[in-house]
């Protein structure tokens, strides 16, 4: 069984890949009321959160943040992190900046996984029907997702509030040499279009759009 035709359970829930490409991977989570994943890292990679559906609370080592829906974030390699959620129906996407599923380091787990990797098969069952993939023109509860090249023109369609994934190349060009937003990515227009003020933008850059429904 291939993980990207597969559902993982989780002991707090479970999650399954809705997209990939070459570079990153998306995640669809869902976390039962009063459960939360793991304080854990990942040392090599960023990770994207968006929240889909219910109220949830983000936690660090220095803090906490909360959580619901249209609520998303970048989160660095190496800083420590767990999810829980606190109403039903909770849900959210991961964004995954390398698809390396062993850079995972845990912290604490309330379910007795600490010295333990990812879930190895017997964790795994197959996709059903109602497995949200996303693709061009797909909806996910309240949330529409679209595909796009990133240029003036498209940009100026977009609401302030949308987020955006990076799926390939850096979104923002400063100068010859660095870019800004590499793939896996995660940000909102109101960002882009500040810093699209001083720098330019890569016309070569692939991004999903995520746009809440009226």
């Amino acid at each position: 069984m291939q993980l990207n035709s597969s559902v993982v359970k989780k002991p707090w829930g479970h999650e399954f890949i809705s997209f990939e490409n070459e570079t990153i991977s998306i995640w669809f989570l869902s976390i039962n009321k009063g459960e939360r994943t793991s304080f854990h890292c990942h040392p090599n990679k960023k990770t994207g959160l968006i929240v889909l559906s219910g109220e949830g609370e983000l936690s660090f080592l220095s803090g906490t943040k909360s959580l619901s829906a249209g609520s998303y974030l970048s989160i660095h390699a190496g800083v420590f992190h767990s999810t829980e959620a606190l109403s039903n129906n909770f849900t959210m996407l991961e964004v995954e900046s390398t698809k390396d599923k062993n850079d995972l380091v845990r912290l604490k787990d309330n379910y007795g996984r600490r010295p333990v990797g990812y879930e190895t098969e017997e964790n795994w069952t197959h996709k059903t029907s109602d497995s949200f993939i996303i693709e061009d023109g797909a909806v996910c509860l309240d949330f529409s997702f679209s595909f796009h090249y990133l240029n003036e023109e498209v940009i100026s369609t977009f609401d302030d509030q949308d987020i955006i994934i990076s799926l390939t190349k850096d979104c923002v060009v400063p100068d010859s040499h660095l870019g800004l937003f590499k793939a896996g990515s995660v940000l909102n227009v109101k960002i882009l279009k500040s810093l699209l003020e001083t720098f330019s933008i890569n016309e070569e850059c692939e991004i999903i759009r995520v746009s809440k429904n009226e």
